[in-house]
Parts: C-alpha cells; structure tokens; sequence
C-alpha cells in the first residue's frame, strides 16, 4: 500500500491546486477531488450546516474507502478536500493500517474570501468564514500548518514536498 496524503484547510486556501500538482509530481500519482463526491446526493444538504452531519460523514467514509483501494492498487493518493480535525479520527479509522500524511493549508479569511469569489462568485461569504474559524483551531496539527497567503504556488509546493520527504506532515498511530 502507498501512503496516502490528505490535503486539507479552509475554502480558498489552495488545496486543490496543490493537490492536483503533487498527483502530476508522482509516477502514479491521483488526485481524489472530494468536492466531487458531495455532487453525488441527489438532494444534497449543506455541507456547512449541522443538519449535515451524517451526510458528511458517509461522504468521508466513501472517500477514505476509495483512497484506500487506489493505495492498495500502488497509487500515490493525494486527497483534497475539508478533513477538518473534527472529522480525522473517522478518516484514520477507515485507513488504518496505510501511513497518512496530514497537510493543513491556511490562507488569510481576506484571501480565502477573494480566491472563493473569484472561483465560484458571490455568495459563499458565509461558509467561507465558518470554515476559516473551524480551521483557525488546529491544535495539535501546528506543525502541519502551511500557511499560503501572500505567497506563489510554486514555493507552497516546494514546501509541501519537502516536508512530505521530511515527514513533517506524518501521522503517528493513536
């Protein structure tokens, strides 16, 4: 089995460019686009709201799953999508046994705001804000915390491989 990546952090803070380039980076690379699996509902429910709760959770479940077979198939996961502390014990649970980076990429409320409106237009506001503060508490996770605001992508990138090599994003067993 490969390890597997979870690429992670507020809306806006870049996780699916990164994660998208580290797939390209890697001979078997594959970028696991979670935003994909929450069009899958027929009638969604929010995301962002506590009705969604066991939505989400299932939602997880399936992804976990799914990165699981393609590690168990040889390829290199990189899984980008809002696996927030709140939600890893579920996550680690379903990939136990496959070594699992953590990667937490943070970009400031103005930029996430910003990169959010100009990706999917007005509207998201709220929920971009939510998710900033549910990701402003990371404790624990300091040391996994990459911070993207006001910096090229290229130098996030350079950061992430290299703390991946370095096994800075690493999680030990609990």
């Amino acid at each position: 089995m490969r390890p597997i990546v979870i690429v992670t952090g507020n809306p806006g803070a870049g996780k699916s460019t990164l994660a998208r380039r580290l797939a390209l980076e890697a001979e078997r690379g594959l970028h696991l686009d979670s935003d994909l699996f929450y069009g899958f509902p027929a009638r969604p429910i929010d995301p962002a709201t506590p009705e969604s709760h066991a939505q989400n959770e299932t939602i997880l479940r399936a992804l976990a799953r799914c990165a699981r077979t393609f590690s168990e198939g040889g390829y290199d996961v990189f899984f980008d999508g809002i696996v927030g502390p709140w939600f890893l014990p579920l996550v680690r649970g379903e990939l136990r046994g496959i070594a699992l980076h953590y990667v937490v990429l943070r970009a400031s409320e103005v930029d996430a705001l910003a990169r959010v409106r100009e990706r999917d237009g007005a509207g998201q506001e709220a929920r971009v804000s939510q998710m900033h503060r549910a990701f402003a508490d990371a404790r624990g996770h300091e040391a996994r915390i990459v911070e993207t605001s006001g910096r090229r992508r290229r130098d996030v990138f350079a950061e992430v491989s290299e703390g991946l090599r370095a096994g800075r994003f690493l999680l030990g067993e609990e």
